[in-house]
């Protein structure tokens, strides 16, 4: 077949092609998100191999996320944020920002908001304290000149300057 003396294209050939990729992309989301639960399931441990390990699953539970828009991944993000392993905590924060930044940022509760406020007067780490005020200045709790203050404020605790 021609068009205006070009082979014609049979988009159904090019559609079935994407079909399979998507099918594939869709697929290999299911058996990582799998993989992902069987680790969040598995039995807790202090080792460091253990806490570097549900790190990195929270990490790729948040790269998923972005693709795939799992249902129900903030409660997975919620339960690990107040972790004392600060590799932990800072992934399933950031995990957390990402999913509120979506369109669900004024869905953070007073209980969360709170959460953060404790995490951010507690910890040692600036990655978190900033991802913590991020997380307020995008849910509207306070403004950016509000979490300017509150880094000073940390740095000045945790510095000195």
């Amino acid at each position: 077949l021609e068009h205006e003396g070009e082979p014609a294209l049979f988009p159904e050939e090019l559609d079935c092609r994407q079909e399979i990729d998507r099918i594939l992309i869709v697929r290999m989301g299911c058996e990582l998100l799998s993989y992902g639960k069987e680790v969040l399931a598995s039995k807790h441990e202090n080792s460091k191999r253990y806490r570097k390990r549900i790190a990195e699953v929270l990490k790729m539970l948040n790269e998923l996320n972005e693709v795939f828009n799992v249902k129900g991944i903030e409660k997975v993000f919620q339960s690990w944020m107040k972790d004392k392993d600060e590799d932990i905590q800072l992934a399933a924060l950031i995990g957390l920002e990402n999913y509120y930044s979506y369109s669900f940022a004024e869905l953070i509760s007073k209980s969360e908001e709170d959460t953060l406020e404790e995490i951010l007067s507690n910890t040692k780490r600036q990655e978190i304290a900033s991802t913590c005020c991020q997380m307020l200045i995008n849910s509207k709790k306070i403004s950016e000149l509000e979490a300017l203050v509150k880094v000073d404020d940390w740095k000045e605790q945790n510095y000195g300057e």
